[in-house]
């Protein structure tokens, strides 16, 4: 079933076959905890635990295959790994076709405002940089309409040089990776990785920032991609094998009973001047924009809506 004893990934759903699964490996003094008392610790909290599987994500390759619709903004000589998620418990009708017409193979998924993808394994090889990164993968603009591929980041990466991991350098040492729109949800698990022995200072959370999302798994929700990108092997053999079998794992964490929630606010991006977003303003944003279209066209008039975009 898996190509290595190294590496799984996990998505909400059966846990009693991940028992038998063997010990993420680690460098020599390093101690990233318990898989199996992790995955117990989630079921014990009512979690429900799918698993999914790494994949290798290649974008450019599979563009000029023509399996893909456009090579995705992706960077040349840049190879990226990224996660297959299985649909959620609450959802297993998986995605509508209009969506799969569009992103084909793309290893997409919806999320529920309080589920979490969790990623826990080791970082990449020694390379020049890495990152990881979640993108709004498609959105349908109006009522109407057809979803479309966008591939947009939902706000700063964790990176080569921001991620909490341990020992003398960010190379296979152990993360834990936790993407959530709630701020509860983010507690819940890291207190389960807390008790299996994941030490804090692995542990990274990225906002999934909610205001500006159409979370769920109705006509019209959002749907994602979560991609690990790299530069620069200093050893092309070992990186290759990385991204043929990459070294984390995955988990789609739903609540058994829906959780009431508690959204986290979008966090302040790193960039130049203040450092701080409007992104929570997004909702009322789209509010004053129908209102000033309502208000002119009781007036007579007809408005004509530009739109920017990235043109092939």
């Amino acid at each position: 079933m898996f190509p290595n004893t190294w590496f799984r990934v996990l998505a909400t759903g059966a846990v009693a076959a991940l028992c038998t699964m063997p010990a993420l490996a680690q460098k020599g003094g390093q101690s990233p905890g318990s898989w199996d008392v992790f995955i117990a610790n989630l079921e014990r909290n009512d979690f429900i635990v799918t698993p999914g599987d790494p994949i290798k994500f290649d974008p450019i390759g599979k563009f000029c295959e023509g399996r893909y619709p456009n090579a995705l903004y992706a960077n040349f000589g840049a190879p990226y790994t990224a996660a297959a998620i299985k649909p959620s418990p609450r959802f297993t009708a998986g995605l509508p076709a209009e969506v799969k017409d569009i992103a084909v193979e793309l290893p997409i998924f919806r999320l529920a405002p309080d589920e979490a993808i969790v990623l826990v394994g080791l970082t990449p090889p020694p390379e020049a940089y890495f990152s990881y990164q979640i993108y709004l993968a498609t959105r349908r603009f109006s009522e109407g309409g057809l979803p479309e591929l966008l591939l947009n980041s939902l706000g700063d990466t964790v990176n080569i040089h921001t991620i909490n991991t341990i020992g003398p350098d960010r190379f296979q040492r152990p993360m834990a990776l936790i993407f959530t729109a709630d701020q509860r949800i983010d507690a819940r698990i890291r207190a389960a990785l807390l008790r299996a022995g994941y030490p804090a200072s692995i542990i990274n959370t990225i906002v999934v920032p909610s205001a500006t999302l159409k979370l769920g798994f109705e006509r019209g929700s959002d749907t994602f991609l979560i991609a690990n990108r790299n530069a620069l092997w200093v050893n092309k053999a070992a990186g290759n094998a990385y991204v043929e079998h990459p070294t984390f794992q995955v988990l789609r964490l739903t609540p058994a009973v829906q959780a009431t929630l508690d959204p986290f606010p979008a966090p302040p991006l790193r960039v130049r001047g203040t450092g701080q977003t409007e992104i929570d303003l997004t909702p009322k944003l789209a509010k004053l924009r129908q209102a000033i279209l309502e208000q002119y066209e009781s007036l007579g008039y007809t408005a004509t809506e530009y739109i920017t975009k990235t043109v092939a």
